[in-house]
Parts: structure tokens; C-alpha cells; sequence
């Protein structure tokens, strides 16, 4: 698919300040499979809305002297369709029909890095979970599960001081730059209205 033709996604490319590694470009998520192989997505798209939103979040990165990480962003349908079938539950993945706020290119999951690019220290992964753990994802329910509550944007854990403070600092920036917070990810930031946007 030409995804450098679709009017209403731009590519995210880098800047001193704010770099993309798609986690779904690799085998290091929670399905331990690269899906974007699949659709042949190689690139960071997001829509073209975001742009103004991720120009304020660097004038922070500056001050902070830290990177962003654009870890996703958008997700073609495709690669929805597949994490369905491989957990058919909207608790943890949005019915394909439906889409999600990823697949119309209005959400970003991120994290901090300083300025070698090296992520920041975090309550948990980006995506939450494992991907070393032997079986399916579905075999591995009772770990992701355990783990969903690290997940949530105001965890606390006395252990974990640094890791808050960092995610808690995340959360500044974006709010600051005009971003809307996921209520159960802590790297999950949308448009405002996200879900009033088409799917892309």
C-alpha cells in the first residue's frame, strides 16, 4: 500500500528532538511478530493534525534536553485485523470494525529519551507486557493480566520513584502540547476528539 498518498497522513520524520522506532516494526511487543512487515509499513505516519501538537511537545523536549520516542502511531487496518485475531477481546485490542484511535492516525504511543536516544526509565514497556514469555498471547493472559495495573497513568509503586517521576513527566509534556491522555496506558496519547476522526 502507498501510504505516502494518503491525503490525511503525513510522515512523522525525525528532528533532533523527537525520532520514530515502530515497536510493531520488530518482534519486541507484546505479539512477539513484526506486523508492519505485513502491511509493508516502514515509515511513522500520523494525521496531519498532529504536527502542530508535536511542534509544542519539542519546544518542552528543548527545555527538558530530552527526546521523544514515537514508539506507534498510525496502524493500518490490516494490522488491527491481526491483533484481533490474536486477541478477540476489546478489553485489550479495538474490533477491527470499529478501529481505534491508532487506525485513524489520531493516537502516539511514546516514551522519553535522553539525548543519546537511550528510553528513560519507566514503570513498565510501552506496550506492557513481555514478549519473551514462551506460548500465545492468549496462553500468556494471567501475565498480561498481572501486569495491566503497572499500565495505568497514575500506578504508584514506592519501589519504582524514578520510573513515576519520568512517566508522570511524559504526561506533563503532552498535555502541555495539546495532547488528550489514555485512561489505562501511561504512553497512550490521542487528538482531542480522536474518535470523531475517520478511520485512515
Amino acid at each position: 500500500m502507498d501510504f505516502d498518498n494518503r491525503p490525511e497522513l503525513i510522515e512523522i520524520k525525525g528532528t533532533p528532538w523527537i525520532f520514530a522506532e515502530l515497536m510493531y516494526d520488530s518482534t519486541a511487543n507484546v505479539f512477539a511478530e513484526n506486523l508492519y512487515a505485513k502491511a509493508g509499513l516502514k515509515k511513522c505516519y500520523a494525521h496531519r493534525d498532529m504536527l502542530p501538537l508535536l511542534a509544542r511537545a519539542e519546544d518542552r523536549l528543548r527545555q527538558e534536553n530530552l527526546m521523544l520516542k514515537i514508539c506507534d502511531a498510525y496502524r493500518p487496518g490490516s494490522v488491527q485485523e491481526i491483533m484481533w485475531n490474536h486477541l478477540p477481546d476489546e478489553r485489550y485490542v479495538a474490533h477491527p470494525a470499529a478501529g481505534s484511535n491508532h487506525t485513524r492516525g489520531a493516537a502516539i504511543d511514546c516514551v522519553l529519551c535522553d539525548m543519546s536516544g537511550a528510553e528513560l526509565k519507566f514503570p513498565t514497556a510501552v506496550d506492557g507486557y513481555r514478549s519473551d514469555l514462551a506460548g500465545s498471547i492468549r496462553e500468556r493472559m494471567d501475565q498480561v493480566l498481572a501486569h495491566m495495573e503497572k499500565c495505568h497513568p497514575f500506578y504508584q509503586d514506592s519501589g519504582m520513584v524514578q520510573e513515576i517521576k519520568n512517566r508522570d513527566l511524559l504526561r506533563s509534556i503532552m498535555l502541555g502540547a495539546g495532547f488528550e491522555a489514555d485512561d489505562t496506558e501511561w504512553w497512550h496519547f490521542n487528538l482531542p476528539n480522536a474518535a470523531d476522526y475517520p478511520l485512515a
